[in-house]
This record gives structure tokens, C-alpha cells and sequence, in this order.
């Protein structure tokens, strides 16, 4: 009935699919060049189902800046107190209890061998994490009671946490044989065109927790369908992304984030500004793996198309 009323002609469906297609596409590619590469040694395992059934609580204090997280560290090694420095800092409103870190919870996997090597009540020296740097101050460790090591689900669990883990390495490294050094950047106003509009949308929904530092959510499906409506049409079909082979328009970009778990921890513009850019960066890495799997006649695979055409009647029948 739906594909009578011409329902699948709607730009909010064929976009949806198309953007879901990519994703299949991307997935598909992974499953022939990722996964067959990936290889877990029985000692991974051994070390996994070691820390799988603890629980670390940790107090923290980050920072970009170099200069002051080693003038910190200098301050605790000469008997400084770890929780009235922490007090002190805007990181403490997020830590009115001890950070919870489970084996796999964090991706930097140097910073868990640090944490699960460490005793309670001691303090690492600073170590450096993606853009920031971190002391780390261990509470605490529990043993989990809901896992039982003796059952195959611990092993599984370790299994898929090593794998996901090992997803992440060889896509990378192939990632960047796909890439060869280029730089593949967005434009910049066309970016702050689709910030802004995102943030009036959110600003609006969420007008209650503007001010609320401990607000968390996950940008929705509706807030995404507001945004693209808000925007001119100018703005959102004109090249955002230049690749090699063509380019991604803003518009593709947002119903790229249509099937993405964008999670914000508050509403400050500096916030959103930046998890959106870090959204526009993967999305170039999954693009790239689109392009190179359209290369390799993926857009045939029955997989990829039998998942468009389930998808394509969910929508059919949602609509109706």
C-alpha cells in the first residue's frame, strides 16, 4: 500500500536507503578484507578472562595541556592531596562517584594495561590519551558477580571484546592504505551552516538543559530530519567533502548521521562543535571504505541488497 501512495519516491526515503546502503556496502567490505586478517593469541585470552571479572573505580584529572598536567603530577609526588587538587576542577562535577571501568569499557588499550596493573589507592604519573592528558587515581576494585569464569559466556565475552578491539587495528591500518597519506578535509563554512543549524534545533528542544553540565542524550532521528529541514537547499547539496572519485554534499553527510549513535554529554557549544567534527572525520573514514567497496562490485552483493529492500519495506509500512 505504501509503494502505491509512491512513498519510496519521498527525498526522506531514498536518502535513508542510499545512506543505509553505503553502510552495508562499508560492512561488507570489512567482513572480506578486516575479518579474515584478525588473529586472537591464547595468551589475549588468558590476560582477558584475568581482568574480565574485575571492576576498577578510578577518580581522574585530564587536561590538554601538557605543561599543566606534569606541574599536577609534580604537585602529588611532593604529597599533594589527589582529591582536593581534583576538587578544585571543572572534571570533579562529572565524578561524584568513582569512575566505573570494566575490561573493554575504554579504547585505549596502554591505558587499560596501566589501570588494571595498578593497586588501590596508588596515583599513575600523567599518560597521554587521544587529544588529552590523564592522572588516574585508583579507589577501588571489585570482583563482578554477574560473570562467572567458568561458564563459556566469560570467554565469549572476552572473545568479542578482543575482536572488536582487533576491528579497529587492521580497519585502521588498511584504512590508511586506502587513504595513502592524502587529506581529505570538509569545507569549513559549510560545517559551521550545519553546526549552527543543529545546535538552534537542540538548543530549542533541550531549552531546560542548556545550563545542565551533567545532561547526556543521544541525538535522534527527529533531531537529525529538523535539521536537514531547516537548512537552505543551497547549503545542503552543495560539496561538502571532496574525494577523488566525486563529493559528499551536507546533505549526505546528515543522513549518514541518521544511522549513527551521536552521543552528547551536555549542551555546550564547544561540546557539540566537537563531537560533530569528530562525526565528520568518521564519516570520511567510512566513506573512503564505501568508495573502495563500489570499486570491488559490492553494491550487487545479496547481502547488501536484500538488507536495502527489508529496510526499504520497514519504511514502506512505518509511513503508512
Amino acid at each position: 500500500e505504501g509503494t502505491q501512495k509512491r512513498f519510496d519516491t519521498l527525498e526522506s526515503v531514498k536518502f535513508s536507503l542510499e545512506s543505509l546502503r553505503r553502510l552495508l556496502i562499508r560492512d561488507e567490505l570489512y567482513k572480506t578484507e578486516i575479518e579474515p586478517k584478525i588473529k586472537i593469541s591464547n595468551e589475549e585470552i588468558s590476560i582477558g578472562l584475568q581482568r574480565v571479572t574485575l571492576e576498577l573505580f578510578v577518580k581522574i584529572i585530564s587536561t590538554e595541556d601538557s605543561s599543566e598536567i606534569f606541574n599536577i603530577s609534580a604537585q602529588l609526588i611532593k604529597g599533594a592531596d589527589f582529591d582536593s587538587l581534583l576538587s578544585t576542577r571543572r572534571e570533579n562535577n562529572l565524578q561524584q562517584s568513582p569512575v566505573r571501568i570494566t575490561f573493554g569499557s575504554i579504547e585505549d588499550e596502554n591505558v587499560e594495561d596501566l589501570l588494571f596493573g595498578m593497586e588501590p589507592g596508588s596515583i599513575s604519573l600523567p599518560v597521554k590519551s587521544g587529544d588529552g592528558w590523564f592522572i588516574f587515581k585508583l579507589i577501588s576494585e571489585n570482583q563482578n558477580p554477574g560473570i562467572n569464569l567458568s561458564s563459556e559466556h566469560a570467554r565469549n565475552m572476552v572473545k568479542k571484546i578482543l575482536q572488536d578491539r582487533k576491528v579497529q587495528q587492521v580497519g585502521g591500518a588498511y584504512l590508511d592504505s586506502l587513504i595513502g597519506g592524502r587529506r581529505i578535509e570538509a569545507d569549513k563554512k559549510i560545517f559551521l551552516k550545519i553546526y549552527d543549524a543543529i545546535y538552534s534545533i537542540l538548543s530549542k528542544e533541550y531549552l531546560a538543559n542548556l545550563n545542565d553540565s551533567l545532561f547526556y542524550f543521544t541525538l535522534s532521528e527527529r533531531d537529525i530530519l529538523q535539521t536537514i529541514y531547516s537548512m537552505s537547499p543551497s547549503d545542503l547539496n552543495v560539496p561538502f567533502i571532496k574525494f577523488e572519485d566525486g563529493s559528499s554534499s551536507a546533505k549526505d553527510f546528515l543522513y549518514y548521521l541518521y544511522y549513527q549513535k551521536t552521543e552528547l554529554d551536555n549542551l555546550s557549544k564547544e561540546h557539540i562543535k566537537k563531537t560533530l567534527n569528530a562525526s565528520v572525520r568518521q564519516y570520511i573514514e567510512d566513506e573512503m571504505l564505501v568508495r573502495e567497496g563500489i570499486k570491488r562490485g559490492l553494491s550487487d552483493n545479496r547481502v547488501v541488497t536484500n538488507g536495502v529492500s527489508m529496510w526499504r519495506d520497514h519504511y514502506m509500512s512505518k509511513l503508512m
